[in-house]
């Protein structure tokens, strides 16, 4: 009874792990884009 507990908590922390990846790749993506407006107004 504990395998199946197991494989579905490390299936479920397996999707979380790559949304929360997938996040921090927009969201860092998306903070260097709003980076570059001041840095070209500075200029």
């Amino acid at each position: 009874m504990l395998i199946p507990i197991l494989a579905l908590l490390v299936a479920v922390f397996g999707v979380v792990g790559s949304v929360v990846s997938l996040g921090r790749a927009m969201f860092f993506s998306l903070d260097t884009e709003s980076e570059d407006g001041p840095a070209d107004d500075l200029v």
